[in-house]
């Protein structure tokens, strides 16, 4: 007679904003597809500023501004996350809240967006992130982030999701692969 115990995971079914800071910082890999877009999200943001060496465009869209270069690209990888987090709440109608593109409120994807830009220049700074400017404004955004992953992840919520996007049910979320 065989048994197994099978230990049950600690880990957020939705990564927390402290988990997606590590796997910016290569501390830790994705385990699922929702972290796997979000790692590549995270990327798009640092091969930006690295290319451009443009850190003061990165304060611009920190604070909420728009980069013409990579909306469409990033609002592939937004839309993804989202469509993994419609997945994640079942697929069904009652368990979105419908954005108007001009809605102030964010998505999951959009705020996970944010906190890539947010982390680009954390990773790099001397001292650590703790000592980067950007650092406030990354915590304020993560803290928001992580309450409405809670509120969602415990069913208080219903997932804010552009109307854009589509009403669930949705067709699988689009799965990014990467080369090595």
């Amino acid at each position: 007679m065989s048994t197994t115990t099978t230990v049950p995971s600690r880990r957020r079914p939705i990564p927390g904003a402290d988990r997606l800071l590590m796997l910016w910082q290569c501390a830790d890999v994705p385990i699922s597809p929702l972290e796997h877009a979000a790692l590549i999200c995270g990327h798009l943001w640092v091969l930006t500023a690295n290319d451009e060496n443009n850190w003061d465009a990165l304060s611009h869209l920190g604070a909420g501004g728009t980069s013409p270069e990579l909306e469409g690209l990033d609002r592939e990888v937004v839309r993804a996350m989202d469509d993994e987090i419609t997945w994640y709440l079942g697929n069904r109608p009652d368990t979105v809240h419908l954005l108007d593109n001009d809605s102030p409120e964010r998505t999951v994807g959009q705020m996970i967006s944010r906190l890539a830009v947010l982390a680009t220049p954390l990773l790099y700074w001397e001292g650590g992130p703790h000592q980067c400017p950007f650092y406030p404004r990354f915590r304020a955004i993560g803290d928001e982030y992580d309450a409405l992953t809670d509120a969602l992840i415990a069913g208080y919520r219903r997932q804010p999701r552009q109307r854009a996007d589509g009403t669930p049910p949705i067709p699988p979320p689009l799965q990014f692969r990467t080369r090595r």
